[in-house]
């Protein structure tokens, strides 16, 4: 008769039981006393996965990193419009206020070349009515005649031009004779002239 070897001991390498048994699974916890070896279709499989996880990473960092550079782009273009439209709205505000200002000084220019043009028309009216003045009295014998023309200027450093001034005296001459030597003689009247209303007033010089 053949003597059976002994059964062996054996320690289940995941629930620790110690077992005598010729099987190969542990009889407490049922897994086998023996890990089974990593084949090349696991390892092909774990490495599939690695790759694929690394590809995915990597994508998301590229998307990232361009999505950052697509908003700092976009960051830079929207600063520099901004900057653009402060800038354009800077150049035409001023743009408009040198329009105003030249606007303003064209109408104030326009305003006095209109009231110097008022003066004058005034003065020409002061020496028709000295110039009438005078043939009135001439037709009175108190003076002597004929009156030829009138010709007012202004005394006393004003002028008909001075806008500021409110009002312009002048000295008239009624001129009744002209000399050979290129003079002539007339009779001085002293007139004033009131640029507020334009009326003036004359006299006969004493």
């Amino acid at each position: 008769m053949t003597e059976q070897p002994p059964v062996p001991t054996r320690v289940c390498p995941h629930c620790a039981a110690l077992s005598q048994t010729p099987g190969a699974f542990c009889p407490h916890c049922g897994k086998p006393y023996v890990k089974k070896g990593t084949n090349k279709q696991t390892l092909l499989r774990i490495g599939v996965v690695v790759v694929a996880v690394l590809l995915v990473a990597g994508i998301g960092t590229a998307v990232a990193v361009t999505q950052n550079q697509q908003a700092e782009d976009n960051r830079a273009a929207t600063a520099s419009a901004s900057a653009a439209a402060s800038a354009s709205a800077a150049a035409e505000k001023a743009a408009a206020a040198q329009a105003a200002a030249d606007q303003a000084a064209a109408d104030q220019h326009a305003a006095d070349d209109a009231e110097r043009a008022v003066r004058a028309e005034t003065v020409t009216d002061l020496e028709a009515t000295v110039k009438k003045d005078a043939k009135k009295q001439v037709k009175d014998g108190v003076l002597t005649g004929p009156i030829k023309s009138v010709n007012c200027t202004a005394t006393g450093g004003g002028s008909t031009n001075d806008l500021d001034a409110q009002s312009t005296t002048y000295e008239c001459l009624a001129r009744y004779k002209d000399n050979d030597d290129g003079t002539y003689l007339g009779w001085p009247y002293d007139a004033t002239i009131d640029w507020s209303d334009g009326s003036y007033t004359w006299i006969l010089s004493s």
